[in-house]
């Protein structure tokens, strides 16, 4: 009801590859860049599959249906994922979302927000107190309605949770009523020290300290790469591009390299781009990434280069439409018009309701002399989009060439 990103974040964190604890979709290859930017990404790939504009509630229940899909065909290894979210959920260690809150907090947080090997505080002790409170307190206990209560909230706000993934701020809103449930019980710790209260906290303790599944495996590389991205939309480019390659240093991966890259791209160095861009690809850079740094070179006037990324995206995924059209238009600009054609029609073959590639086409054809394709793929466009502007320009201009 407040958003309608609910589907891809569902997807999130249940499909195939999914941590359960961070955004990992292959389909998105490596954009980085803005929620908006990401929001935009999963809208534009869902009408690729779909072949089809879609709504917003049109693009979450979309990825919606895709990750119900998987759970329905691989049942025990959406059960084995959902037990390893349950387990982050009660563990103490704050896991990163867009930043590392160990990494990132300022004073006086750090001398209240910390970690080290078997216990991390506040939620490591927290939790463990809360819950053999909650056991204390069950009966006979005139809070217990209160205390019930406020489990009650603890089990729905963390399923919830446990649903999409489990990070530090996701699971921020248990902590006022576990703060609430520790409370009472240490007014009353006389009720906390007896024999299953106290089992339960120490049960309660070792497992939310622990380190079982990866539950306290950070990531400083993935912490490094945000903030470059961060320095990058400050305009601090050459920080950015510091951070990316600290961030490169401790993970070879072919998505650090593309960010190295891309961070020389916006210092205007075309050398230092190409060469970074190349140690992504010969890393194994996804057809979405090969697409960003195809986008890059030709920003740099590197059009040849742009081609080869291009083809290579394509080859690796024939159905990625913005591969195809990225393709057409560098193919177009070398003049080779007929080429772009051949690219354009393929990728309409997959993508019948592409306004893009019908509007690419009908500017080719014309520009080819192929009018009456030209006219067809207009009328396709209005079809598409009725009343687009854009479209209906094109009429008077391909009249001018009959």
């Amino acid at each position: 009801f407040v958003a309608s990103q609910g589907g891809v974040n569902l997807y999130a964190g249940n499909h195939a590859g999914a941590t359960g604890r961070s955004v990992e979709i292959p389909e998105l290859g490596g954009l980085q860049g803005s929620w908006v930017e990401f929001v935009d990404a999963s809208r534009e790939f869902a009408e690729q599959e779909a072949g089809e504009p879609l709504s917003s509630a049109g693009v979450s229940r979309w990825w919606t249906t895709r990750s119900l899909d998987w759970m329905i065909a691989h049942p025990g290894d959406a059960a084995a994922l959902t037990g390893r979210k349950i387990l982050y959920l009660v563990n103490g260690y704050e896991t990163p979302s867009n930043r590392d809150p160990y990494s990132a907090r300022p004073f006086p947080l750090s001398i209240l927000l910390w970690a080290v090997p078997g216990l991390a505080f506040p939620l490591g002790l927290l939790l463990p107190v809360a819950l053999a409170s909650q056991v204390a307190g069950w009966r006979g206990s005139e809070a217990h309605r209160e205390l019930r209560l406020l489990a009650g909230w603890c089990l729905l706000y963390g399923a919830a949770v446990v649903l999409f993934f489990v990070n530090a701020r996701f699971r921020l809103g248990l902590v006022p009523a576990l703060i609430l449930l520790a409370a009472w019980g240490l007014t009353r710790w006389r009720e906390l020290v007896r024999p299953l209260p106290l089992t339960v906290f120490v049960i309660a303790l070792v497992v939310a300290n622990a380190s079982w599944l990866d539950a306290r495996a950070g990531n400083p590389a993935q912490d490094r790469a945000n903030l470059g991205a961060a320095l990058a939309r400050a305009g601090q480019t050459a920080a950015a591009r510091s951070a990316f390659e600290e961030a490169y240093a401790l993970e070879p991966s072919a998505r650090h390299a593309y960010l190295v890259g891309q961070a020389w791209t916006l210092e205007r160095n075309p050398l230092e781009a190409r060469r970074w861009f190349t140690r992504a690809r010969e890393a194994g850079a996804s057809p979405a990434m090969l697409v960003d740094m195809a986008a890059s070179l030709a920003d740099l006037g590197l059009n040849d280069e742009a081609v080869t990324y291009l083809t290579e995206a394509t080859r690796q995924d024939p159905g990625l439409e913005r591969a195809a059209v990225e393709l057409g238009m560098r193919l177009s600009t070398q003049g080779r018009t007929d080429d772009a054609i051949r690219v354009w029609e393929q990728a309409l073959q997959r993508h019948p309701g592409s306004y893009t590639l019908n509007y690419n086409l009908a500017i080719a054809y014309g520009r080819a002399g192929r009018l009456e394709e030209a006219r067809r793929a207009v009328t396709r466009c209005l079809e598409l989009r009725p009343g687009d502007e854009d479209a209906q320009n094109l009429r008077p201009w391909l009249d001018t060439l009959d």
